[in-house]
């Protein structure tokens, strides 16, 4: 009395799958399935039950006779006495839709999951979110796929890899920022390819990945701030932003915390954008600032980093805000007191074997 009484649903939800079969052609169905005495339900009135592992196949309309159009194969039950844990579809263009994602706890690898599904829906079914928890490598899983539905309530807390996670999948557009990445190592190649993307990422933690290689390489509309990522930790930037045409942003604060001295390449990592000559000068004289400060590192290949001409007689620094303040009160005291411009920053790089064209 006086109280609020609140219900759970906990009815077993099956995963549910699409694919595309015609009425009156013979047809085989395949899903790779993880899992113990489980069941199948085939969606044409077959019922498979006490299944365990494999490739799963199944033949519809056989001989031409049936009626079976546009099944979807229900897989797990709610008496099932063994788990299902994952499933595969990779390269499979018959598959059409994720109806729910269902009760299933998936773990292990969902490593090209979905790569190369060209017929799959770009805005699937499923209302419900999979139960990811237990999953940590996601690459390729949507790569060469027209897949462009709002995933940003996917827990990826546990996830180490999304490299190549949406390479070629022209579609893609959506906001990314609630995802947990404090786990990821793995984020090269995530946006390759990838036209049509500018979600925002901004908040993203990426304190743990050592390599950007070619992450928004040829991802053409991308122009989100991502100045503020902490990259610490990585190692290798080459082909980061490379045909990014329209990334136009001023990162020289992503080094405040000092460059890390393992840093290999930077080759082209600005080279087709659309960085303005002012981005481009602030963000070097931001590294310039933090190698001067930190004694680290040397010897950094940024040859042919960007279209833009660097100026040399710059003084002034513009956020991505459009704030603009002088240098040297910027920076205080990491700024050295010989320095008068851009010009000079740049130089001491050079002088400390840096490669910067």
């Amino acid at each position: 009395p006086g109280g609020t009484f609140t219900t759970q649903d906990i009815t077993f939800r099956p995963l549910q799958l699409k694919f595309s079969v015609t009425s009156g052609v013979e047809k085989t169905i395949s899903v790779g399935i993880t899992g113990t005495n489980y069941t199948i339900d085939w969606g044409d009135g077959t019922i498979e039950t006490n299944q365990t592992g494999g490739t799963k196949s199944h033949i519809y309309n056989a001989g031409g006779s049936g009626t079976t159009s546009i099944p979807t194969i229900s897989i797990g039950a709610e008496n099932d006495t063994g788990p299902v844990t994952n499933f595969t579809c990779n390269g499979n263009t018959d598959l059409l839709d994720v109806v729910a994602w269902g009760s299933l706890v998936y773990s292990g690898s969902w490593h090209s999951l979905f790569k190369n599904c060209t017929n799959l829906a770009p805005q699937i079914s499923a209302t419900d979110a999979p139960n990811i928890t237990s999953i940590s490598i996601f690459g390729d899983t949507f790569s060469g796929s027209p897949f462009n539905s709002n995933i940003d309530n996917w827990d990826v807390s546990s996830n180490t890899n999304i490299s190549n996670l949406f390479k070629n999948a022209t579609s893609f557009n959506q906001s990314l920022n609630s995802w947990s990445t404090n786990n990821v190592i793995y984020m090269n190649g995530m946006f390759d390819g990838a036209s049509a993307f500018n979600g925002d990422i901004s908040n993203w933690d990426t304190s743990s990945v050592p390599s950007f290689s070619a992450m928004f390489y040829r991802s053409t509309n991308f122009n989100k701030d991502v100045s503020s990522w902490d990259v610490s930790s990585c190692t290798n930037f080459f082909f980061m932003f490379r045909q990014a045409s329209n990334f136009s942003k001023n990162l020289a604060g992503w080094y405040v915390n000092g460059l890390n001295a393992g840093i290999t390449n930077m080759l082209d990592m600005f080279r087709q954008t659309s960085m303005t000559s002012e981005q481009f000068t602030d963000t070097i004289v931001g590294w310039a600032v933090a190698v001067r400060r930190d004694s680290a590192p040397y010897n950094i290949n940024c040859a042919t980093v960007s279209p833009s001409s660097f100026d040399a007689t710059r003084t002034q620094d513009t956020d991505n805000s459009g704030n603009s303040v002088n240098y040297s009160t910027k920076y205080g005291s990491d700024w050295d007191s010989n320095w008068t411009n851009a010009g000079d920053a740049r130089q001491f790089l050079l002088d400390n074997g840096w490669t910067v064209s």
